[in-house]
């Protein structure tokens, strides 16, 4: 039963992210006109990354 609490809280996690990022907020336009720059990093432990 362990395994299946683990696996309700990851998701549970998972779909916290989702919302998150997925929010009118996060996607909101920039309000200048500069340049913008997207770095991303991917390991297999995580997943980075900046907007400048």
């Amino acid at each position: 039963m362990e395994f299946l609490a683990k696996k309700k809280k990851q998701q549970e996690a998972f779909d916290e992210l989702k919302r998150r990022l997925t929010s009118a907020f996060f996607l909101a336009y920039s309000q200048n006109n500069a340049e913008l720059v997207l770095y991303t990093d991917a390991l297999h432990l995580a997943l980075g990354t900046v907007l400048s």
